[in-house]
């Protein structure tokens, strides 16, 4: 049996060879399944030749997984390379596996190397690809690198366009341009999550092929790689960053040689190469927004670009872009962030120019640094782009729809739906009736037949769970909403002031502290307190109490 793409196999068994080894830390009978199931569909699909090609690819991933998180350092003194520095945690490099330093960690700065006294302990967290902790006892020596050069140059840009354009709109400029989110405050990231254009503060394939277009027409080919080489590495060389550089390198190069050029196998190359240098990137949310956006992409935009031939060319590639970019990326938001945007198209639409002209105004101002006429007059093009923005974020602000709280339910019948489209358009018509008991399905587990209130509680944090039908909503203040986001919730109310819920033939009052509360059916009023530490329960009957942790109240059971 022929394989028209071995890249794709390969790529796939080096996932699972990675994947195999997250799910024996926790079972290896698990960890046996998920094997031989593999192994199974492959030599369904691809053969057996193809399959025993796969067994060694997966065994070569996991062995490289083995060897990464196994890592064991018995010396005081240690070199490691700072990588990510927040307010309450570094990040570095020690003989290229990722770690946390702890200790006298005071004078480390972002990309330089270090000589340190100490001491390494092993502590693997698979997810974030840390290896273990390094705890510094003593600075012995620092090397600049030019990592550490550029993140410094990064900082001065910064200074230097908050002189000119403000905190705010310089934040904006430094999360656009160059992917660096250490500024830009929540509301700005909300603003830009509820448009679904928050990939534009990641440095991805948009801005890769934008800047590298745009160097091509003013270089050559060589100038233009490096140049975008050297961007890839200011902007701290995140995944979806390399992705797009490889795959831009490939098609390149395979236009210079005159072969053909395979996005699909040049996609697969890419993440292998990615997946076999640091097994974690598997893991990295960034690492697979941008490789499902990037394969919806090559997959269906020319399809629906052609059912949409109607539309006006730059209107009809917008859309067919935001719409194919979402069908593999939207169970990944979904199942990460559960909150999912419904403005995507406009935010694409109307958002997304003014952004490409803000990264190119912002690479600009990188060459234009130490020229100070040029650098004032683009910062002048930044502020009138940036209101320009803000003023289509307004306007855009008044047809938008509400964020779409997606459960765990919706994205399986989303998934098991992809799947059926796919046998279906390869020949198995019987199933276009799926969908049918899959919709029941997914309407039944969304629907709660019996309401009840949840008193949820996070150390000093307090919040109220109501389902009711189809609606389930959150109660809760405004500052606390990221502690509560484990919840599945359609609806969120904060608490600026009481207020009240109509739940069936009861209604729900609360007041802003969520310490007065108490529940009105037909057969009267029932107080609801809290239970705090050494507090005794209410002998009363019209009082119920909550545990200090929280509790849940069946409506149906209030007389």
């Amino acid at each position: 049996m022929s394989v028209k793409r071995p890249l794709v196999n390969l790529c796939v068994a080096a996932f699972a060879g990675i994947l195999f080894y997250d799910i024996y830390e926790y079972s290896s009978l698990c960890a046996v399944l998920f094997a031989a199931l593999f192994f199974l569909l492959v030599f369904i699909i691809s053969g057996k030749k193809m399959m025993f090609v796969c067994m060694i690819m997966m065994s070569v991933a996991l062995a490289d997984t083995y060897v990464y998180y196994n890592f064991y350092e018995e010396g005081r003194m240690l070199k490691v390379s700072v990588t990510d520095v927040s307010k309450d945690d570094i990040y570095g490099d020690l003989q290229g596996r990722r770690v946390q330093i702890i200790g006298e960690k005071h004078n480390l700065y972002k990309g330089d190397d270090y000589v340190v006294t100490g001491f390494y302990k092993n502590s693997n967290n698979i997810e974030k690809g840390i290896c273990g902790i390094v705890n510094v006892e003593k600075v012995i020596s620092r090397k600049q690198t030019l990592k550490g050069c550029m993140a410094r140059f990064n900082d001065k840009i910064y200074e230097r366009l908050k002189e000119s354009i403000g905190k705010r709109d310089t934040s904006i400029v430094m999360s656009a341009a160059f992917g660096n989110k250490d500024y830009i405050s929540e509301d700005d990231k909300d603003t830009l999550n509820e448009f679904g254009v928050s990939h534009i503060i990641s440095v991805s394939g948009f801005h890769i092929s934008l800047i590298y277009m745009i160097l091509l027409k003013i270089s050559g080919f060589y100038v233009s790689t490096i140049a975008t080489f050297l961007y890839v590495i200011f902007t701290g060389s995140p995944p979806s960053a390399l992705r797009a550089f490889f795959m831009m390198s490939v098609l390149m190069l395979s236009k210079k040689a005159m072969k053909n050029y395979d996005a699909v196998s040049s996609l697969c190359l890419s993440a292998l190469i990615l997946v076999l240098y640091k097994p974690y990137n598997l893991f990295s949310i960034g690492f697979l927004l941008s490789y499902a956006a990037a394969l919806g992409i090559i997959l269906f935009h020319r399809k629906i670009r052609y059912a949409m031939y109607k539309l006006p060319e730059r209107i009809g590639e917008a859309v067919s872009i935001s719409l194919a970019a979402q069908v593999f990326a939207f169970p990944i938001i979904a199942l990460c962030f559960k909150d999912v945007s419904l403005n995507f198209i406009w935010g694409n639409l109307f958002l997304v120019p003014f952004f490409s002209i803000m990264i190119i105004l912002g690479d600009f101002s990188i060459a234009a640094y130490f020229i100070e006429p040029v650098f004032k007059i683009l910062c002048i093009f930044i502020k009138v782009n940036i209101t320009a923005i803000r003023g289509c974020i307004f306007l855009l602000d008044k047809i938008s729809l509400p964020m779409l709280r997606v459960n765990v339910s919706i994205v399986c019948v989303y998934c098991i739906l992809l799947i059926c489209a796919y046998f279906y358009l390869n020949g198995f018509k019987k199933l276009k009736y799926a969908p049918i008991p899959l919709l029941f399905y997914m309407l039944f587990s969304m629907y709660n037949f019996n309401p009840k209130i949840t008193f949820v509680r996070q150390k000093y944090d307090k919040g109220v769970y109501i389902e009711s039908g189809f609606s389930k909503m959150i109660i809760l203040k405004k500052s606390q909403y990221n502690n509560f986001n484990y919840l599945d919730y359609n609806e969120k109310i904060y608490l600026d002031n009481g207020g009240y819920i109509k739940i069936g033939n009861s209604v729900f009052c609360y007041d802003k502290t969520l310490s007065n509360m108490y529940i009105r059916n037909k057969s009267g009023k029932v107080n609801i307190k809290w239970l705090d530490k050494d507090k005794k329960r209410s002998s009363d009957y019209d009082i119920i109490d909550i545990d200090e942790n929280g509790g849940t109240i069946y409506l149906n059971k209030i007389n």
